[in-house]
């Protein structure tokens, strides 16, 4: 077996005089290696913009990037394909990155596999600036492959943005996979047209334990969430509150043809939602099965003691073809105000409630 010997020679890791590896020196933290690196992962404590471009650019595979000082996002980060970056803050912090006033479109890009995870023990906060946003501000963070991956985790805090140009006050997935929880883990006071706080167009949003998506607005509809086609998990213990849309679903809003890929499990809280058209005292009789198959939070908003009222869950469409066997239920019929669609109270006592909430 030969021998190596290394050496080190103007910048470069000679092996055997023949086969070398690069390395420069970004700072007295930082050590950026080739490809033939002996490990794909770095660590990286950024303390302005340019450092955190060059941490999330630089060539391995996985970064832990721990942000040492507020830092002003001034052009959108892109995280590389299939490249995973762990973003929290330094030991000193949490620290905030803001939104510069004159970025445009998103302050984070995923492409193709890329994945992003933020939050740790000293979590991070990424504020979006609404106040100083300019005319084409997008999301917080846009994505737009099956395989990418935004998890907001642990102290993690995505607030304060407006997307003028597209859905996603925060987090836009065209698709992609959405996870939000672990305490502190909060998505706030954002707006968009179309979901607040979260759109996706297909793919998975999952809320879990101590997440909060709370204080968010839609123009149109899902003012915490909209969903076109996605799966949408929320699990015990988190909370969806005071979220407003002006259509529909002022917590969640998805199609109707999509109900069965909503989840909401038992010990979730939604509280203080709203919705410009309304709510809805009663589900529809044809919506039942899924209801008592996928709903099982108990704790609304306002006085409502079920979920698909609007002000929290939202859908649109036409309900499937319903012909009525009797008088009472014929009595019973009434037009949904917010889509126009056939809809059933479920009892006479119920009839009143239906026509003063819209139905």
């Amino acid at each position: 077996m030969s021998r190596l010997i290394f050496q080190v020679k103007k910048g470069m890791i000679v092996v055997n005089e023949t086969e070398s590896l690069n390395i420069k020196y970004y700072s007295q933290h930082n050590l950026y290696k080739g490809t033939r690196a002996p490990t794909p992962r770095a660590n990286h404590y950024p303390y302005d913009m340019a450092a955190l471009e060059n941490a999330i650019k630089d060539s391995h595979t996985v970064d832990d990037i721990q942000v040492g000082s507020p830092i002003e996002i001034t052009r959108t980060l892109v995280i590389p394909d299939n490249k995973t970056v762990t973003l929290r803050s330094y030991i000193t912090g949490p620290f905030t990155l803001r939104r510069g006033p004159s970025l445009n479109g998103p302050m984070f890009r995923l492409m193709s596999g890329a994945k992003l995870y933020l939050g740790g023990a000293t979590g991070i906060t990424i504020d979006g600036n609404k106040a100083s946003a300019p005319p084409d501000s997008g999301p917080i963070i846009e994505m737009f492959d099956d395989n990418s991956i935004v998890s907001v985790g642990a102290g993690a805090v995505l607030r304060d943005n407006i997307n003028r140009v597209s859905n996603g006050g925060a987090i836009r997935a065209v698709p992609g996979t959405v996870i939000v929880g672990g305490a502190g883990a909060s998505i706030r006071d954002n707006e968009a047209d179309n979901g607040g706080g979260i759109s996706n167009t297909s793919g998975s949003i999952v809320i879990n334990s101590g997440a909060t998506i709370s204080g968010n607005k839609a123009d149109s509809n899902g003012g915490g969430i909209s969903s076109a086609s996605g799966s949408i998990a929320i699990n015990s213990g988190a909370t969806i509150s005071g979220n407003t849309a002006g259509s529909n679903g002022g917590g969640i809003f998805t199609q109707r043809v999509n109900l069965g890929n909503l989840t909401v499990a038992a010990s979730t809280t939604f509280s203080g939602n709203s919705a410009g058209a309304g709510g809805v005292a009663n589900y529809a009789v044809t919506d039942a099965g899924l209801y008592a198959s996928h709903i099982f939070g108990i704790l609304w908003s306002s006085s409502y003691t079920q979920g698909y009222n609007n002000f929290d869950i939202g859908y649109r469409g036409p309900l499937p073809n319903h012909n009525p066997t009797s008088v009472r239920e014929r009595l019973l019929r009434a037009r949904n105000r917010y889509d126009n669609s056939v809809v059933w109270c479920s009892s006479t006592t119920d009839y009143c409630k239906c026509l003063n909430s819209g139905r």
